[in-house]
């Protein structure tokens, strides 16, 4: 019984792809494992270009219940922009990673 090396799920040893996630064991190693390692690394941009939408959409958020607060209401209305902006970015990059 043979192990696929991305999903680590179990079947035949005859088998061409693996019957859980499609890898394709007819493709050539080297070819393989270019396409893993740019997908590795476009995985990681994914991650920080969440983590960074995340981290601002927080800040914004944060940002306009003070100015709020402060009855600033013109800044209030561009803050509030900013953080609706960066959480639909935060949701775009969680989808793009997933579709992956």
């Amino acid at each position: 019984m043979a192990i696929c090396p991305k999903c680590q799920a179990s079947m035949g040893q005859t088998a061409v792809k693996c019957e859980a996630c499609g890898y394709d064991f007819s493709e050539p190693t080297s070819k393989r494992s270019l396409a893993d390692t740019s997908r590795n690394v476009g995985n990681i941009f994914l991650m920080l270009g969440g983590v960074t939408a995340g981290v601002w959409s927080l800040l914004s958020g944060v940002s306009s219940i003070g100015l709020l607060l402060m009855m600033e209401f013109t800044h209030f209305a561009i803050s509030l922009s900013l953080f609706l902006i960066a959480a639909a970015l935060v949701v775009v990059f969680m989808r793009a990673q997933e579709d992956d």
